[in-house]
């Protein structure tokens, strides 16, 4: 972890950095401490508070809110080298379809019934999940027309995000603190919510490695430049 963050503060400086260890320690302090929210039997009076009484409301969860925005707006603004057009679409596409990919599995996993899983169960079928909509996901980056040097490589730089969706997953699963599989997958779909903004960094820093690596390459009857 410390070999990371020197090599984020080298990169990108001390501001990535620090937003990388706040990010974390959200994440650590959403696992400490929702398992009590997750409780809460009253209709939440906050805006921004949400509570779940069954298991339908899982589908209404915040994170399919947050992903819809994501695709509907901060991905389709976001600038990804101003003077490289080629470059931008290919990087929104891929986004797009990695934050699809994470949608399709919270989709999977709110319309499965989880009464009477085990907590072994309930990590095993998470996992598996997750596994096969990664797999998907190269299958449609490919299909897409992706170059396959990119897809590899953003599954190098998103490994890690994904490496820390498991360990949470195994977290999640082994905790005592959370009563029923729908506390446990109430939770897991904010560290999603957090976890996509990683995502969107993963994207940009695949870019910026390749650089002169993908140039010339074919998108779509376009050359990337």
């Amino acid at each position: 972890m410390l070999d990371e963050l020197i090599n984020i503060v080298l990169e990108y400086g001390w501001v990535a950095a620090v937003i990388v260890i706040l990010s974390l320690g959200l994440i650590k302090y959403i696992i400490g401490h929702l398992s009590v929210w997750a409780k809460r039997k009253t209709v939440p009076t906050e805006k921004n508070d949400y509570a779940i009484e069954n298991h339908s409301d899982l589908k209404l969860h915040p994170f399919f809110a947050n992903v819809d925005y994501k695709l509907n707006v901060d991905i389709p603004t976001m600038e990804f080298d101003s003077d490289k057009p080629i470059r931008r679409k290919l990087a929104r596409q891929l986004l797009c379809l990695t934050i699809q990919s994470y949608r399709n599995a919270a989709c999977t996993l709110a319309h499965e019934n989880m009464n009477g899983w085990s907590s072994e169960k309930w990590t095993s079928e998470v996992m598996r999940v997750f596994t096969t909509a990664m797999r998907s996901l190269e299958i449609e980056s490919r299909e897409d027309g992706i170059p396959d040097i990119i897809i590899q490589k953003f599954v190098r730089w998103n490994g890690k995000t994904r490496d820390t969706l498991h360990d949470y997953v195994a977290m999640l699963g082994s905790s005592r603190s959370y009563k029923t599989n729908l506390a446990k997958t109430n939770t897991l779909f904010l560290v999603m919510n957090i976890l996509l903004v990683s995502t969107l960094g993963d994207a940009e820093r695949t870019l910026k490695e390749l650089n002169g690596e993908i140039t010339g390459l074919e998108y779509k009857g376009s050359t990337l430049e």
